[in-house]
């Protein structure tokens, strides 16, 4: 009897040191191939097409503020030139 629970004690004891050691596995993969493979990869979805999600973005050379690609030139415009919302509409007195 004794012989017995020693038996599935050890058994026990190796599925989980398997399943401990696989996770740890799997883990260092994937963190692995996630920094050497993907970090430089291409933005392009499955298609070839440049996802609306993944605009460049650049730094405003005045305020350093960052901007994405679709707003550069506005922002620009209301930044460097003293144009901003408050400047487009006249005054109400």
């Amino acid at each position: 009897m004794n012989e017995k629970k020693t038996e599935i004690v050890e058994a026990l004891f190796a599925a989980l040191l398997d399943e401990v050691a696989l996770d740890l596995c799997f883990e260092t993969h994937q963190s692995h191939y996630f920094q050497k493979h993907l970090k430089g990869r291409s933005k392009n979805d499955i298609f070839g097409n440049y996802p609306k999600n993944f605009a460049d973005t650049f730094n405003c050379v005045h305020c350093q503020s960052i901007v994405t690609s679709s707003k550069f030139a506005p922002h620009l415009e209301k930044c460097m030139m003293g144009r901003g919302r408050r400047t487009a509409r006249p005054k109400r007195t």
